[in-house]
Parts: structure tokens; C-alpha cells; sequence
């Protein structure tokens, strides 16, 4: 069985995109790969170190972000058996300048099942606030220690 998520991409011009991914979407899953695509990104950007929304969307959708996983796709249904809701808000230019910026941009929540489909908006099913960087610093310096230790 999946743990199901959905990632808000928040735009100013055009809205919002929702991606729903059907497996591993709690914050070691899910989580830990927005965070690490948007840092690949980063570091691996040689020109203008610029990350807009329509990229990102397409980063994910299309598996250009190094993340090997298909499982990222657009949609234009509620779901209500997702577990965990991801907000990435874009800012009023629809991008993001910074590494640090767009790492912090990434809020994550456990959300409460509603299996009626009865909410207008993920917002609604919102329960608790579960902060990203903690876990992937420690998920990063986890791996940096299985590398040292062969």
C-alpha cells in the first residue's frame, strides 16, 4: 500500500499546480526528494541560478531532476486518501533565487483522510506542521557516514 501525497506548486500569475505521487510520500520519501532536487539543481546550475515554478513542475513530471522517479504527475482531481500535503510557494515572480530560499519554501503537513471527498481544498484536511530540513540534514548526514564507513 502507498503513502500517498500531494505537492502544491503556488504561482502568482497563474495559480497553483497540483502533483500527486501515489508511494513513499511521507518526509523521508516525498520530502526528501523536492528538497534534493531543488539542491541538485542548485549546485549543479552553472548560469543563472534561478529556479521558476513551470521549471520545477516540469523537473518533476518529466524526471529531469536526477530524483529516478516516475511517480510524480500532474492532477486535476482531489484525492482523498493522500497522507501528506506539500506547499511550495513560488513568490509573486513565480521563482525562486536562492538555494536557501527555495529549500525553505518547501512546507510539508500530515493531513487527515476524508474519504467522502468532502473539502474544497487540501488546506482544509491540514493537521500537523512537519518541518523538512531537520529530517534532511540528518538523512544527508546519514549518507554522508554509510559512504566514510564503505
Amino acid at each position: 500500500m502507498g503513502t500517498r501525497s500531494v505537492i502544491r506548486i503556488k504561482r502568482a500569475e497563474l495559480g497553483s499546480v497540483d502533483i500527486y505521487h501515489h508511494w513513499d510520500g511521507y518526509p523521508e520519501g516525498v520530502g526528501f526528494k523536492l528538497l534534493n532536487a531543488i539542491e541538485n539543481y542548485f549546485d549543479g546550475a552553472t548560469s543563472a541560478k534561478v529556479l521558476d515554478a513551470e521549471q520545477f513542475v516540469n523537473m518533476l513530471v518529466k524526471d529531469t531532476a536526477g530524483l529516478d522517479d516516475k511517480g510524480f504527475e500532474i492532477t486535476l482531481v482531489k484525492h482523498v486518501d493522500v497522507e501528506y500535503y506539500y506547499e511550495i510557494d513560488f513568490g509573486k515572480r513565480d521563482e525562486l533565487n536562492k538555494k536557501e530560499d527555495a529549500l525553505k519554501a518547501v512546507k510539508c503537513w500530515s493531513v487527515r483522510f476524508d474519504f467522502d471527498c468532502e473539502y474544497d481544498d487540501y488546506h482544509e484536511l491540514k493537521e500537523e506542521f512537519i518541518d523538512l530540513m531537520p529530517l534532511y540534514e540528518q538523512a544527508k548526514a546519514n549518507a554522508w557516514q554509510e559512504v566514510a564507513n564503505g
